[in-house]
């Protein structure tokens, strides 16, 4: 859903190194892709090390967790160092009846040196119904936040809650 972004930050000239289940399979331009799964504590640590001791620091990192409470999250944010970490998430972050979820979303990088931007994806309503996202609304979206470094972007809508498809 994101290799959009990849692709378009391949084209501004931005160097990327890719961590995803089939990292490898990416056809584009990457300086380095490691197959490894977010739910695997071992393997994703492992993985990236590896990605920041062949790359070097990490300037910017995208990334989409499925869930807020895993390892995963604050392994990355902890190798990012002072780079920046673009956390999407998905559209229950703005569910108006658990309103501390973005900030539980938050505390991934808490104590920690790295910039955190959230990225909350919605739900586009159009003529009177409502549907999700398209994988190139979603990378677009998480691209102009990418370029706009605001605290918190939403894609799409969020509102009213009750259109939510």
């Amino acid at each position: 859903m994101l290799s959009g972004v990849c692709e378009a930050l391949a084209a501004e000239g931005t160097r990327l190194t890719l961590l995803s289940r089939r990292a490898s399979a990416w056809r584009g331009a990457v300086v380095e892709a490691f197959d490894c799964d977010y739910r695997d504590e071992a393997g994703f640590a492992s993985a990236v090390d590896a990605a920041v001791a062949h790359s070097g620091p990490v300037d910017v990192a995208v990334a989409w967790f499925h869930s807020v409470r895993l390892p995963a999250n604050r392994r990355l944010a902890e190798r990012i160092g002072a780079g920046t970490l673009v956390q999407v998430l998905g559209s229950a972050t703005a569910d108006p009846a658990h309103p501390d979820r973005l900030e539980t979303a938050r505390a991934v990088a808490e104590g920690l040196r790295c910039r955190l931007r959230q990225v909350v994806l919605g739900f586009q309503v159009e003529a009177g119904r409502s549907r999700w996202l398209t994988d190139r609304e979603i990378s677009l979206g998480v691209l102009g936040a990418v370029h706009r470094d605001d605290l918190v972007t939403v894609v799409g809508s969020v509102e009213p809650w009750s259109a939510r498809p």
